[in-house]
């Protein structure tokens, strides 16, 4: 995907202050952006603070999280994300990639 996230939890959702308290939250860093250049997360127009709540309609939580439910994919599919956004849900789609090697 080509974020980096915490996957939210009621003490994550309370440090944060979100209403939202479960999905996978696309935390502000400060070693650099959350959302990678030209990665799918960037390229589907995801930003910072953005929770996504569910891929595929499946919801992610402590049980599914973002890189468990991404790694039942394969490059070149198109997954639709639910993201929160300034209070307000939000269908994206991305389409995945092969991860860049080092």
């Amino acid at each position: 995907m080509g974020v980096r996230y915490v996957t939210l939890t009621d003490d994550y959702a309370y440090q944060y202050n979100l209403d939202v308290k479960r999905g996978a939250y696309i935390a502000p860093s400060r070693n650099g952006s959350a959302i990678i250049a030209s990665s799918p997360a960037e390229k589907a127009g995801l930003k910072e603070k953005d929770i996504i709540t569910k891929i595929d309609g499946q919801a992610i939580d402590e049980n599914n999280s973002l890189i468990s439910l991404i790694g039942k994919k394969s490059v070149g599919d198109s997954v639709e994300l639910l993201i929160v956004r300034d209070g307000k849900e939000i269908n994206v789609k991305a389409i995945l990639e092969a991860a860049p090697t080092q």
